[in-house]
């Protein structure tokens, strides 16, 4: 199994990226948390976690260890494969965090690939396995949660945005923007 690789980024594309390491190239996916900090030629190293099916071996990479780990906890749970993990990873971790730590599986159907069976399911098998003060994440109370009325996201998402883009950007609203058509146009002009 592989779990580490050190390389340069030949190309990148939308799920994963070329790693040339040692002039074998990999092809790696990754998190859409992780693939925007990625340019061309860049070298880095990953932790990777190797998925072995009867009709391929996919590699899944990761900045750090404690990610990895994550990422291995998410797909245990039945109905989470590793696609879905990856957008799980995407999505900004306090929401997975809030939506554990208040029983809450309303945030986590926000994230792409999750109905409300397996958010309930991801909550109840997550409780006790995962403790994220090691994985550097803030306790924020559910009142600090940015509120987004889905006028807000059905918009963007009629603009070619993606619900956890969406989610994650807006983790930086302003208290005082209020308004269904300034959060949109705030979100058009920091993003």
């Amino acid at each position: 199994m592989i779990g580490y690789l050190k390389g340069k980024i030949l190309v990148k594309h939308e799920k994963y990226f070329l790693l040339d390491v040692g002039n074998v190239g990999y092809k790696v996916f990754a998190s859409n948390a992780l693939l925007p900090e990625l340019e061309n030629k860049q070298e880095i190293a990953l932790y990777i976690y190797t998925n072995v099916k009867e009709d391929a071996i996919t590699l899944y990479g990761f900045k750090d260890e404690k990610e990895q780990l994550l990422f291995e906890k998410l797909i245990s749970i039945s109905g989470i494969g590793p696609k879905v993990g990856l957008d799980i990873m995407g999505s900004p971790l306090y929401i997975i965090q809030n939506a554990i730590l208040n029983n809450d599986p309303k945030l986590l159907t926000e994230i792409k690939g999750i109905g409300k069976k397996t958010a309930e399911r991801l909550i109840l098998e997550l409780k006790n396995k995962v403790d994220f003060i090691d994985f550097g994440m803030q306790n924020a109370p559910k009142e600090e949660l940015p509120t987004i009325d889905e006028d807000v996201i059905s918009a963007l998402e009629g603009l070619g945005y993606e619900k956890y883009q969406i989610i994650k950007h807006f983790q930086n609203l302003p208290k005082e923007v209020e308004k269904t058509e300034d959060k949109i146009k705030w979100f058009l002009q920091n993003l």
